[in-house]
């Protein structure tokens, strides 16, 4: 990854899930390079098995909004933000991030709300 070979990557992730089929980091890892490739589909599907594997990780579902958004699936994005703040309301970047979507759509009030929330979670 860090030489940017993503499909060398993605090739010793794919090793890492045929040994151990539970290794969550390795669908991070492997959807972190999809997303690279603008494999977005891909990317969606680890995050995805993710959560099958773990239903709280908050991260999931925080990438997966984040695709939906760069995919313009905007409805998709703002519910898997949701998701994300349902299972951890502190999670600020989730706040702001939502809040960024809504100041886009021109719903202000829910921006706002959410990037008052932002404001006390985020460092």
């Amino acid at each position: 990854m860090q030489k940017k070979d993503f499909d060398q990557a993605i090739a010793a992730f794919d090793e890492a899930l045929r040994l151990n089929p539970l290794y969550i980091e390795a669908f991070y890892s492997r959807a972190g390079a999809y997303e690279m490739q603008e494999q977005f589909d891909k990317a969606l599907a680890d995050y995805t098995q993710i959560l099958t594997l773990s239903p709280r990780e908050t991260v999931a579902f925080f990438n997966r909004a984040c695709i939906f958004r760069k995919i313009g699936n905007i409805d998709a994005a703002i519910a898997e933000f949701t998701r994300a703040i349902e299972v951890k309301p502190d999670y600020g970047e989730a706040h702001f991030n939502r809040g960024a979507v809504y100041f886009s759509l021109g719903q202000l009030d829910q921006a706002l709300e959410d990037y008052t929330y932002a404001r006390e979670y985020l460092p």
